[in-house]
């Protein structure tokens, strides 16, 4: 954890090792913006951790992957969920925190939240108003 004077190496919090700085990973919140552990012990305690806390790691991915690809957190994501009362927007079946952020290719707009199926069928179905509603009509047969 304590840097050398030449600041080109740093000792290792968990392991003792010394190792260059390009042994560590950044870390803007530290006062030597790099981690406290070297790569490997911070590798090892986070695989730990997906290890001890699958839900938890499995949670926050798809939260990252919200943020990433939708902008939106888990609040609004919820927020959404519950405006539909928990169901699929298309099918009403009771969805959970698994189910699919539905969203306008052409705008980025996010149109509701919708369960594996219907995300599946309507992209099946190439997002197209023509199309659906040609399946309406051959379904009504």
């Amino acid at each position: 954890m304590t840097i050398d004077a030449n600041r080109d190496i740093k000792t290792c919090g968990r392991c003792g090792a010394r190792k260059s700085r390009s042994g560590f990973y950044s870390d803007r919140q530290r006062k030597d913006g790099m981690s406290a552990y070297c790569k490997k012990c911070y590798n090892e305690k986070n695989e730990q951790w997906r290890k001890n806390n699958p839900e938890a790691y499995v949670r926050s991915q798809r939260n990252t992957r919200r943020k990433w690809q939708y902008g939106i957190d888990s609040d609004h994501f919820y927020k959404i969920l519950d405006e539909q009362g928990g169901k699929c927007a298309i099918c009403k079946t009771v969805v959970d925190e698994s189910a699919h952020i539905d969203h306008c290719h052409d705008t980025g707009t996010i149109r509701g939240i919708l369960c594996r199926n219907c995300n599946v069928g309507i992209g099946m179905l190439q997002d197209s108003v023509e199309i659906i509603g040609s399946a309406v009509e051959y379904l009504s047969k």
